[in-house]
Order: structure tokens, then C-alpha cells, then sequence
């Protein structure tokens, strides 16, 4: 479909400008001069921001740090039902977390955050995917991560292979917040949404820090 605006607006460009050279500018070539510029200045900049939607965006959490990008977004509850993007997992995001003096608890079971959506502060109505990996250090294991006023909960979904793409998408719909891996329902919880939230993204901890530089990538399609 793209190609095809972009090709008849090239096209379109080209032949006025041919008509200019052969018969001078005049305010009648101007017109179909003017309205084939504006279509491939269109076409061309909705396969610009085609290739950037449907491109990866690279998330980087460095050593030390939590978030690998930070940006903020609104969720209108009104204008959209749910929250969907495509993440892949680098193999660098497997990890085992060695104790430390001042932990009083083995941190290996801490749930990293995935992405979601929170209703005012995130530790009083959320509902996200959390991540983390398994003892093997193999795969990516993923849950439901939420909070009802003030309340954390959290539900193991499922387990998932590094260096794949795969469709996350929670859905609100009836007073319920429900999840999807690649297109299959697998959980729900009650969530009563607001008017207004805002987006939540790629976060490490838990208690602790990324341990290493880890890597994710992001696509909306």
C-alpha cells in the first residue's frame, strides 16, 4: 500500500516537473506542481514512521542502573482498552544475583517490570508483566505484576526463550485486567481503571541493581 502512494506520488512529482520545463511556470502548473510535492512529502513520511513503529527499539539497563530509557506517557482508558507491544529478551538478561552482606533474603526471586499501565502511583493500582529468569539461567520466566489499592499481587504466567520475539498484551475490559502471551489468554484479575494512568516500561529490581549490562527490544507490531 505504501509503496505503492509513494510510487504514483513520485510519479505525480515528476511529470510536473516535466510540464514546468516544457511549458514555463505559470499559475496553472503550479497547482499539480504543489499537489504532487504535498503527496510524496506525505507518502514519504508515513514510510518513515512506518519503518520506525515496526523497527526495535533498544532498551539498554547498564550495570548498576534500573531503567534503560525514560519517557512518560499517558493511558487514556477512554481512547484505548489495553496495553500491546512486542519484547524480546537479549541473552545477556539472564542473570544470578550472588548474595551480599546486606540482603536479608536471596534476591533471585525479586520480579523485574516488563511494561504496563498504573492509575495514579504504581504501588496503588497497576497492572504490568514482570520478568525474571529461572534457576538454570535458561529462560525468561514472566508474571503478572499488580497492585489493588496499595496490595501487591503477582501470578507466574509463563516461561519464555531469549532471543525471541513474543506479543504481550494486556487487555481491560469489564473490571478485569487480562493478559496475553502471543495471542493466548493465560490470566485475569480484578482492576477497576481510571480515566487517566500512565505507561510504564523496563525496570530492574527488586531490591538490587542489574548486576550487568542487559539488553531488551521493544516493537509496537
Amino acid at each position: 500500500m505504501l509503496k505503492s502512494v509513494v510510487g504514483v506520488s513520485l510519479m505525480a512529482t515528476i511529470l510536473c516537473i516535466g510540464l514546468y520545463y516544457l511549458t514555463g511556470w505559470n499559475w496553472i502548473m503550479s497547482i499539480p506542481f504543489a499537489v504532487g510535492l504535498f503527496l510524496f512529502t506525505r507518502a514519504l513520511y508515513n514510510t518513515i514512521r512506518y519503518t520506525i513503529l515496526n523497527s526495535a527499539k533498544h532498551i539498554k539497563i547498564r550495570k548498576g542502573w534500573r531503567r534503560g530509557e525514560w519517557k512518560f506517557k499517558l493511558f487514556l482508558s477512554w481512547w484505548s482498552d489495553g496495553l500491546v507491544s512486542h519484547y524480546r529478551f537479549n541473552s545477556n538478561c539472564l542473570y544470578r544475583l550472588l548474595r551480599v552482606k546486606n540482603d536479608k533474603e536471596d534476591n533471585n526471586g525479586d520480579i523485574n517490570k516488563l511494561f504496563g499501565v498504573s492509575h495514579w502511583h504504581v504501588h496503588k493500582n497497576s497492572a504490568r508483566f514482570g520478568w525474571n529468569c529461572n534457576k538454570e539461567q535458561t529462560k525468561i520466566k514472566i508474571y503478572a505484576y499488580y497492585y489493588l489499592d496499595g496490595l501487591r499481587f503477582d501470578s507466574f504466567l509463563k516461561e519464555v526463550d531469549v532471543n525471541e520475539f513474543h506479543k504481550y498484551e494486556i487487555k481491560f475490559i469489564n473490571g478485569y485486567a487480562i493478559y496475553f502471551i502471543d495471542d493466548v489468554y493465560i490470566f485475569r484479575h480484578k482492576f477497576e481503571r481510571k480515566i487517566f494512568g500512565y505507561e510504564n516500561y523496563p525496570y530492574f529490581g527488586g531490591d538490587r541493581k542489574a548486576p550487568h549490562k542487559m539488553e531488551i527490544y521493544r516493537r509496537r507490531k
